[in-house]
């Protein structure tokens, strides 16, 4: 009998995944990483003990508390105090679900660790390799692009095959589950916002608002506030629709202008991993927001940096999100925006 050893939040998508599991044969145990004290909340964790009383099925629970602060949120504040915008789920897939899922996996001497995400895996000169999941707007390759080749090689993922509709529609069928809202981005974002948190952390930053010549058109009260391409609550009212195209946190300037001045055709990027190794000038598509679709474009290496070219501007570059390389909808790389 196939073994594998399943991540649970006890929200629909992961409990669903465990169902299709025991359907499929496999032998199971649960793993719950507590990330901190409302994270799994108790709605989520009663839900966990409805499915291992109803199934019989062993859960673990490890509290990574403390490592889940050092590696996800304080490099979130981090980022953000650099004036870009973070994107901590793509990394905590990589250091938290997966490292841990694997540790304990090592541990109970199972190779195979399965999530809830909408992922599909095919195979490349012997080499497994993320691809689009059926539900193509679902599909969360994208925050799983930073995954090591051991963990996308022993990863499963069993709602490849299922849309969002038949998840829920899975889910529902359990009566004796709890019915829960769709569960946000940010996971500890849940009892307060990221300008609290941020400010928690003694990260202040107030600076002048400038225009596209450097001239100061007003204040603000920390730049940290703003994202790249923010429109709605700059804190200034021009005649036309202005955009937030520069943050700089030396001098916390933050940097007013047109829709056209974000156009963006080229960017370097830092952190490459490439599961395919490309070679100079080599087509791909890009993907540089979990929400916007892939453009074509190509992988340049000049001075020992990765230039990425986009084969038509794109207003969506921002320093700090994850780049990701696409052939024939498998990833074949990724990297952080610099």
């Amino acid at each position: 009998m196939d073994e594998a050893l399943i991540l649970l939040s006890g929200g629909v998508d992961s409990t669903v995944a465990l169902f299709k599991l025991l359907d499929a044969g496999y032998k199971i145990t649960g793993l719950v990483l507590k990330l901190s004290s409302s994270v799994p909340d108790s709605a989520h964790l009663k839900n966990i003990e409805n499915i291992s009383k109803d199934t019989g099925i062993e859960v673990i629970v490890k509290d990574i508390e403390h490592y889940f602060k050092k590696t996800i949120i304080d490099h979130f504040v981090s980022v953000y105090a650099a004036g870009k915008t973070p994107n901590p789920c793509a990394r905590c897939n990589r250091w938290i679900k997966f490292n841990f899922g694997i540790e304990i996996a090592n541990e109970l001497g199972i190779y195979h660790i399965a999530t809830g995400h909408y992922a599909d895996k095919t195979e490349f000169n012997g080499k497994k390799l993320l691809k689009i999941a059926k539900d193509r707007i679902k599909s969360q390759e994208y925050f799983l692009a930073r995954l090591t080749e051991e963990q996308i090689e022993r990863a499963i993922f069993p709602l490849s095959h299922m849309t969002k509709k038949e998840v829920d529609d899975y889910y529902n069928s359990r009566l004796y589950l709890h019915k829960l809202p769709e569960s946000q981005d940010i996971c500890f974002l849940r009892e307060q916002t990221h300008l609290e948190l941020i400010s928690s952390y003694g990260v202040e930053g107030r600076g002048n608002l400038v225009d596209e010549n450097g001239i100061v058109i007003g204040k603000h009260n920390g730049y940290f506030k703003y994202t790249l391409g923010q429109r709605r609550g700059t804190g200034y009212a021009a005649g036309e629709r202005v955009y937030v195209k520069h943050i700089d946190p030396l001098t916390h300037d933050v940097a007013l202008g047109s829709k056209e001045s974000l156009q963006c055709s080229e960017f370097d990027i830092e952190e490459p991993i490439f599961y395919i190794t490309p070679v100079p000038n080599y087509g791909i598509d890009v993907k540089v927001r979990y929400s916007k679709k892939t453009v074509p474009g190509i992988l340049e290496f000049n001075n020992n940096q990765w230039l990425v070219k986009l084969d038509m501007p794109s207003y969506n570059v921002v320093p700090g999100q994850l780049a990701v390389f696409y052939k024939d909808n498998t990833v074949i790389g990724s990297g952080w925006i610099k």
